[in-house]
């Protein structure tokens, strides 16, 4: 049967005459259907002295019985009543965690969570029916939630930050409509819902939440939950301007250049999993003036020489540099955007100088479903604080550091080890 995470019930006929007895009982899987079950992917169940051979099965193989044939067996038939127990001895759904948005601290993978203090976090745990959650230092303020309160509170947060950020009353209902549809995913698995909250800090170490029957049981699973004071960093967001053959001053990118927009969504991504928290440092355009300059970078002796529209960064990283070097108020780190860019020759959604602390990122870089900027980030950051390139993570997809993916997810001992230290 394979999945430990299927409950194994025992269904019981009851008011009906008996059934022809085999003597024996049938071991049936599903593989999963529209019948309301707490299963992610299928039940186990066992059916004592029953045959359901009345019932079309495919090709009368009990062994792949679909839920919904015997749903609408009980639909078709209501004088049966069936009901179900746990079977004692048996492999009962495995405890695991969820995250109720994606990126939002929980490592799932690391039985991991950061939470900012005085902050919270909403989380799922399946599996756990019969189980609480108990902080051993006492430094949470853990509470079950009723599932519906909490996708409705997400669906009216997320919803809400849509319409801010969206003029098009169609993308605002679509978003709206997404979320609702999530909403029913959401409760797949039959999972509980514990918001957790981080009243004080406990070093690097932490507290560990345990699942249990109560509080002096043996814990069943638990999850290490570290709390952080915010990590305040200065960004400077900066669109390239360039001459035009006219010779005024123009943007280079061409779109998604609303530096108060990206910087929000930079800070959606790095606030909940790090607690980061970036602010404006600059977000004055930057142009790129310099005639000689452009003209040393392009190899164009004319004294009217313009910027292309793909920059090459080994070419202009020095006026970059310049750039970054004048800014007033100057930022912990500078991103400015270009229309196109190409590094040593090959196109690329974003380029860091590590030490010029700053990147440039493309305008596809910057599309709703990339992750570029935050990306040029960590590379910065987690290369400051490693002493040595904190390079890109190809190993999933769902990664941040991933490379040429939409991934956001930052590893939690990456976040302790690297990007913020303040638990204590």
């Amino acid at each position: 049967m394979g999945d430990e995470r299927c409950p194994t019930l025992s269904f019981e006929e009851q008011h009906v005459p008996k059934p022809r007895a085999s003597g024996k009982s049938s071991r049936l899987t599903s593989p999963g259907s529209a019948c309301d079950d707490p299963s992610p992917r299928g039940v186990i169940a066992e059916f004592r002295d029953t045959d359901f051979s009345g019932y079309a099965t495919p090709k009368g193989d009990r062994r792949l019985y679909p839920r919904v044939i015997i749903c609408d067996a009980i639909r078709r038939n209501p004088s049966r009543q069936v009901r179900s127990r746990r079977l004692l001895g048996e492999n009962i759904v495995s405890i695991r965690f969820g995250e109720v948005q994606k990126g939002s601290g929980l490592d799932v993978g690391a039985k991991a969570m950061i939470l900012p203090i005085h902050g919270s976090n909403i989380i799922k745990v399946f599996g756990a029916a019969d189980l609480s959650l108990f902080d051993d230092r006492g430094i949470l303020t853990i509470k079950e939630l009723d599932a519906a309160a909490a996708l409705s509170d997400k669906f009216v947060v997320y919803g809400f930050a849509a319409a801010l950020n969206m003029g098009d009353p169609a993308e605002v209902a679509a978003i709206q409509l997404k979320m609702a549809i999530e909403m029913g995913l959401q409760l797949a698995g039959t999972p509980k819902f514990f918001q957790i909250i981080g009243k004080a800090l406990g070093g690097a170490a932490g507290t560990t939440v345990r699942i249990a029957r109560d509080r002096k049981a043996t814990a069943e699973e638990s999850l290490q939950v570290v709390v952080l004071r915010p990590r305040p960093l200065k960004l400077s967001i900066r669109p390239v301007q360039v001459r035009n053959d006219k010779g005024n001053l123009v943007f280079h990118c061409e779109r998604n250049y609303d530096a108060k927009a990206l910087l929000s969504r930079i800070n959606a991504v790095w606030t909940p999993q790090a607690n980061i928290v970036f602010s404006a440092a600059s977000f004055d355009p930057a142009p790129l003036d310099d005639q000689n300059a452009i003209a040393k970078a392009t190899g164009n002796t004319s004294p009217k020489a313009t910027v292309p529209p793909i920059i090459e960064f080994d070419d202009f990283s020095e006026m970059f540099q310049k750039l970054r070097d004048k800014e007033t108020p100057k930022g912990d780190f500078t991103i400015f955007l270009v229309h196109r860019l190409t590094h040593g020759g090959i196109a690329t959604f974003g380029t860091t100088s590590q030490k010029g602390g700053f990147a440039l990122v493309s305008d596809d870089g910057r599309d709703d479903d990339q992750h570029s900027m935050p990306h040029e980030i960590g590379h910065f950051f987690g290369t400051l604080a490693k002493g040595s390139l904190y390079d890109d993570n190809n190993t999933s997809e769902e990664l941040l550091m991933s490379s040429g993916t939409d991934g956001r997810k930052i590893p939690f001992g990456d976040v302790i080890k690297y990007f913020n230290k303040n638990y204590n």
